[in-house]
């Protein structure tokens, strides 16, 4: 097959806290090589920005209208791609066309790559060099950042972040039905970074959130690519400070952490499918002066280095990498009795908003991040709640699942991370890290999955991060016996089908004494089969008569009052039904035709087997004054018998 790939290796530019914004494009010296002829989707004209200059503003463009003073008399025509370098670039396709003198105006749509590009081979690599003045790392040092001063404390923040990248490597390839292969990836990357917090408390500043870039920095890119169509990139790359604090008391301490984490993404679009991959080997450590005076205060600091790459002003891959400390502290004055636990985390997303790709890709997106911890005084785990649950999937279990944390005299210890995953089977928790509170405890909710058991485990660590005695704990969940289970606690089949479970797992489940073959959405009425004995016996005793049977759905019942009615005392299927006594029940009835259908059909829709089950079963439905309708359940055959002939005898019962 041949197609269309492009390769384009970005050397991460020098981040200059004074320096904002690059405007001057960047064209590298690129080898092109073509080893097919490349075939364009469609027809296409470049915009020459000596020719042509974009005059719209912001909000025509953004609804989609280019307009350009023009020196030349050349014109697209509608359905045309109009490509160009001006700006961030663009790729639309034009909807209209009008000039008025030197003016031409388009009004345009969304474009894609893959609306322009078909098949062909073309293969590129763009290196930035040193005359460029780039190189491959992103780093910023800041000092006397202040993070708060407000109420009465200040939080003043020193530190350095660099993120280095060696390369960002994005290769395309589209064959005439779309792209057939996307990648993005990061080649031998490394995160560094370093933060001191200062505080210093002398009153109570309530839980305070903010987020703040601390220095952007953009360029653009021009790429030369097949028939002097340009490829334009721009690359943001901000560094930001996120932070929540709740601080109280008075007194001031100093809290240092470090990180140093080899990290590699990478995520591709293959076979019809997105597929990511990251690399983490983070390397933490925190060290805190002694704390002066009394504080108490609980915040999180993170510092968030972000790349976005647009392709013709549209977003395409991106990726963040984080920085996270956690910190909680606590002194009593004037005793000076204090405790410190501190958490050091790194986590990274990566992702890619595919339609400037082909408008038929859907995004993606993935995240980690990692679990290192630092802590002193957390000893003890042991589970309080929540265990051995049995609940509908998809619907979170009733009760949380709970532990509490204790320190080694066995009293509760607060702000202790604890971690919750799910070891074995489906289902998911809504969260996975939390914080005890102020009792040691800490929750969440579990939501099992569609099947089988399910375990949860849940795990808190020491500072050397050896898991605490009795850590970790396992919870188990049921997610497949559920239906039974919520029957049995009393409620109703329609309960349980408006709260979302699926019709067919209702039926062949036990209640109102027999097993559930039928329900009515609607009224909430239903039908019951016997798991007694089906004796084998006639339809009739005597002469038989016509009696004026239905084979309708709901008539089983009326069915087999005329037949017992018209007959009388007697040994035979009608009468046998009507006598059942099972289940604590006495109101059995056999059958009408369509209602014994059902009774076959909707049990096997649950993986019941009816193999083997070759004798014939009586329903209560005439042919005819001498023979009525019975069905062979292996072969879902229904035969018509002599009323005088012997044939098996199912029991039903209406809720």
């Amino acid at each position: 097959m041949k197609f269309l790939h492009i390769s384009l290796v970005l050397f991460v530019l020098t981040l200059i806290s004074c320096k904002k914004e690059d405007t001057q494009p960047n064209t590298p010296n690129t080898e092109i090589g073509v080893s097919d002829p490349v075939i364009i989707n469609a027809e296409y004209l470049v915009i020459d920005s000596n020719d042509q200059i974009l005059i719209s503003t912001d909000q025509e463009l953004l609804n989609g209208t280019y307009i350009f003073n023009s020196s030349v008399s050349e014109i697209a025509d509608i359905g045309t791609l109009i490509v160009g370098t001006q700006g961030s670039g663009f790729l639309r396709r034009v909807t209209s066309v009008s000039q008025s003198g030197s003016q031409i105006t388009y009004e345009t749509t969304f474009a894609s790559m893959s609306e322009l590009f078909s098949e062909g081979d073309v293969n590129f690599d763009v290196n930035l060099n040193d005359s460029y003045q780039y190189k491959s790392n992103l780093n910023h040092t800041f000092s006397n950042y202040e993070l708060i001063n407000s109420n009465g404390v200040t939080a003043i923040m020193n530190g350095s972040a660099e993120l280095n990248i060696p390369a960002i490597n994005t290769e395309l390839s589209f064959t005439t039905s779309g792209p057939d292969k996307l990648l993005f990836e990061t080649v031998g990357a490394e995160f560094n970074g370093t933060l001191t917090l200062d505080i210093t408390a002398n009153g109570n500043l309530p839980v305070f959130s903010f987020v703040d870039t601390l220095v952007g920095f953009k360029k653009k890119f021009i790429y030369p690519g097949p028939f002097g169509i340009p490829i334009v990139g721009v690359m943001t790359t901000d560094f930001i400070i996120r932070s929540t604090v709740n601080i109280a008391v008075n007194g001031n301490t100093s809290v240092t952490f470090e990180n140093n984490s080899p990290i590699d993404l990478q995520i591709s679009y293959e076979n019809g499918s997105w597929q990511s991959d990251i690399s983490f080997t983070p390397n933490n450590n925190v060290s805190f002066d002694p704390i002066n005076g009394g504080i108490q205060s609980n915040y999180t600091v993170a510092l968030v280095p972000t790349i976005n790459i647009e392709f013709y002003g549209v977003s395409g891959p991106y990726g963040s990498v984080s920085l996270n400390n956690s910190v909680n502290a606590e002194i009593a004055s004037p005793s000076l009795d204090w405790d410190f636990s501190t958490s050091v985390w790194v986590g990274s997303t990566i992702g890619i908003s595919a339609d400037i790709f082909d408008i038929n890709l859907f995004d993606y997106n993935t995240s980690w991040s990692s679990q290192l911890i630092e802590y002193v005084t957390p000893y003890q785990l042991e589970k309080v709640s929540g265990d051995n649950q049995i609940g509908p999937a998809g619907t979170p279990l009733q009760d949380p699942i709970r532990v509490r944390v204790i320190d080694k005299d066995g009293s509760p210890q607060s702000n202790v991370p604890v971690y919750f995953s799910v070891s074995q089977g489906g289902g998911s928790l809504s969260s996975n890290n939390i914080l005890t509170d102020a009792n040691g405890l800490a929750e969440v909710i579990f939501t099992p999955g569609s099947t089988g058991m399910q375990n949860i485990s849940v795990v808190a660590k020491k500072a050397n991060q050896d898991n605490l005695n009795s850590s970790p704990q396992t919870f188990t969940a049921n997610g497949n016996v559920f239906v039974q289970q919520r029957l049995d606690f009393g409620e109703t089949p329609l309960q349980i089908y408006s709260s979302g479970i699926p019709l067919d797992s209702l039926y062949f489940k036990s209640y109102a004494g027999g097993r559930i073959f039928y329900l009515n959405t609607n009224t909430g009425s239903g039908l019951v089969a016997s798991s007694s004995t089906m004796y084998w016996m006639k339809w009739t005793e005597g002469t038989p008569t016509l009696i004026g049977t239905s084979t309708n759905l709901g008539t089983g019942q009326s069915n087999t009052f005329s037949i017992v009615g018209v007959q009388g005392t007697g040994v035979y299927a009608a009468q046998e039904a009507n006598d059942l006594v099972s289940g604590g029940y006495n109101d059995w009835y056999l059958p009408s035709k369509d209602e014994l259908q059902a009774l076959r059909d909707n049990w096997e829709e649950t993986g019941f087997s009816w193999t083997g089950s070759t004798l014939p079963m009586w329903s209560s439905s005439e042919v005819d004054n001498n023979s009525a309708w019975a069905l062979i359940p292996e072969t879902n055959i229904w035969t018509t018998k002599t009323k005088t002939q012997q044939a098996s005898t199912p029991h039903i019962r209406s809720f």
